[in-house]
């Protein structure tokens, strides 16, 4: 009931690094931070007082070389013929490994993000700083034509005037894209 190992199977001794020797009547709470070992006794207590496991998804245990090893663990409460308690069984599982993989994926989640808007970014000033320009240019020279058209009393002055009407709607929606992707 005090938490000490009086048995393990060899996987723990490999995911604790220690020696059956140096593991026997060990206590838990020897390979935890204070703060997992009043995580521990809380678990012990509720277990012991309930009578039913209790599962620790994110415990972290303390190895001899300072490095950290992540478990879940499922405790369970061993009782006497009688019914009096007499210890704990405890179900541990190495979770190390899928931890630091879901750390990286959330930091490849947030330089994917950045990535993106820093190309959204770019889209949006290319447009307003180089297309935008450009359409303006062309409008400009168009509505010149149409006026020269239309002093020449040409009826492609009509034509002229749809393609700057064209033009404008091209430059409005440009516009519109580059201030949505890269809002001022």
């Amino acid at each position: 009931l005090e938490g000490r190992f009086v048995f393990f199977n060899p996987s723990m001794e490999k995911m604790l690094k220690k020696t059956k020797k140096n593991l026997i009547r060990k206590n838990i709470r020897e390979f935890t931070d204070p703060g997992n070992s009043l995580r521990i006794d809380r678990i012990f207590k509720k277990v012991l007082d309930s009578g039913l496991a209790e599962r620790i998804s994110d415990l972290d245990l303390k190895l001899e070389n300072g490095s950290i090893c992540s478990v879940e663990t499922s405790v369970s409460l061993i009782t006497e013929e009688d019914g009096q308690p007499r210890g704990f069984s405890g179900v541990v599982r190495d979770v190390t490994q899928r931890k630091k993989s879901e750390k990286a994926l959330r930091r490849s989640e947030r330089e994917l993000i950045n990535v993106s808007e820093k190309e959204r970014q770019k889209i949006a000033m290319e447009l307003h700083d180089d297309l935008c320009p450009q359409l303006i240019g062309v409008e400009v020279m168009t509505k010149i034509l149409k006026e020269k058209l239309e002093t020449d009393s040409d009826v492609r002055a009509q034509d002229a005037e749809k393609i700057r009407t064209f033009i404008l709607d091209a430059i409005t929606k440009t516009r519109q894209l580059s201030k949505g992707l890269s809002p001022v």
